[in-house]
C-alpha cells in the first residue's frame, strides 16, 4: 500500500516510473493507483499505468522477445483492457499525448494483425 499522507501526485508518479524501470510492476502500478486518485486529470499517470501493466503482462510470458521475434509467437496480455482503458482515459485528458496514441496504434494493430491478444 502506498501512503498518500502528504504525497503531491507528481512525486508518485515519478516514484512509479522509477519503480517500472526497475520491473517492480506492481509498486509500480500502486503509486500510479495513488497518483490518480489524488489527481484523476493526470494523463501521464494513465499511460505510465498502461505501461506497467503492459509490462507486467509481457514479462509473465514463457519466452523471451528474441524467442518471440524468431517464431511469432502469439503475445497474450491478461491485462490488455485494463491497459486500453487506462490509454483511452488519458488520451480523453491529454488528446495529444503521443506516446500514448503510438502505444494504442501499436496495441490495436497487434489485436488486428493477430500477433497478441487479451486473455480469455
Amino acid at each position: 500500500m502506498v501512503s498518500e499522507g502528504h504525497a503531491v501526485p507528481w512525486v508518485l508518479d515519478d516514484r512509479g516510473v522509477s519503480l517500472l524501470n526497475l520491473d517492480r510492476y506492481s509498486g509500480a502500478i500502486a503509486n500510479f493507483d495513488a497518483a490518480i486518485r489524488l489527481e484523476p486529470n493526470d494523463a501521464y499517470a494513465y499511460y505510465n499505468r498502461a505501461e506497467a501493466i503492459l509490462n507486467s503482462d509481457f514479462h509473465s510470458q514463457p519466452y523471451t522477445i528474441q524467442q518471440f521475434q524468431q517464431h511469432h509467437h502469439l503475445l497474450i496480455f491478461r491485462h490488455l483492457d485494463a491497459a486500453l482503458q487506462n490509454l483511452n482515459r488519458g488520451l480523453q485528458i491529454n488528446p495529444h499525448d503521443t506516446d500514448a496514441q503510438n502505444l494504442k496504434t501499436l496495441l490495436i494493430e497487434g489485436l488486428r494483425h493477430g500477433y497478441l491478444r487479451g486473455a480469455r
